[in-house]
């Protein structure tokens, strides 16, 4: 199940970044006019199409380095901080003041 999901969020990355691509807003931006044409949306695309070209270099370049970074493999550092085993946890050795303080008294006993 998790591999599906893996192939599916790194096949949705390929496809933003291959419509959001700055080759293809010749096609794109003339296509977002017309189908928002009438709208408020559309108005603000057509008197400053140069921040419409800006946001799509934004997200295609966002989805750009998701897809690099899916595909690598690497896990979330959230993910794998989460993961504790918490037998290995209560195996440690517990470190005495004494061995950290050599020639002084332990606080800790009483004398």
């Amino acid at each position: 199940m998790l591999e599906i999901w893996r192939k599916t969020k790194i096949g949705l990355a390929i496809a933003v970044a291959t419509l959001t691509c700055p080759c293809h807003l010749v096609l794109i931006l003339p296509l977002v006019l017309s189908v928002t044409a009438g709208t408020s949306i559309g108005t603000v695309i057509s008197r400053s199409p140069l921040v419409f070209i800006l946001l799509s270099l934004a997200l295609f370049l966002g989805s750009l380095f998701l897809t690099f970074r899916w595909l690598s493999g690497k896990k979330d550092r959230i993910t794998s901080c989460n993961r504790v085993d918490v037998r290995s946890v209560a195996r440690r050795p517990v470190i005495q003041i004494n061995k950290l303080l050599p020639g002084k008294v332990n606080p800790l006993r009483k004398s």
